[in-house]
């Protein structure tokens, strides 16, 4: 599979750019990835998902940002944003890491089956940590 890897260090975004990241259900944007976004690409505080701005979130942790979501709420939403990506061809996705280091945060390995279908669409990158996982 031809690996699109998401920058280590996006602080711009072109026109057709978004920067995907995970946050709360709440909208609560808390972690490294969701400041960023929030504060350089027009996320938020309040939304949990989908498109905010030059951005997508996808909540990956309760309201209370102390539980991970289960497993197949969490796919659901993972499932949603392939939609979305699926019909913005126009669009390049750069996924943020889902392993934010926050309680409750993901780790790669049980995140990244569920971009398998993701990494099929050309227009989404994901960040080298999930590609070990799914190659």
């Amino acid at each position: 599979m031809n690996r699109r890897v998401t920058p280590d260090d996006i602080l711009t975004l072109k026109e057709n750019e978004v920067f995907v990241f995970p946050t709360s259900l709440s909208g609560k944007h808390v972690n490294i990835y969701a400041m960023l976004a929030q504060l350089r690409f027009g996320a938020r505080y309040g939304k949990a998902f989908g498109w905010q701005g030059k951005t997508f979130a996808i909540p990956t942790v309760d309201e209370t940002m102390e539980h991970r979501l289960s497993v197949p709420k969490i796919k659901r939403y993972i499932d949603k944003f392939y939609e979305e990506a699926e019909r913005a061809k126009g669009r390049i996705f750069y996924v943020a890491g889902f392993d934010a280091g926050n309680i409750g945060s993901w780790p790669t390995r049980t995140i990244a089956p569920f971009f398998k279908e993701c990494a099929k669409l050309e227009n989404v990158y994901l960040p080298e940590k999930i590609w070990e996982h799914i190659d």
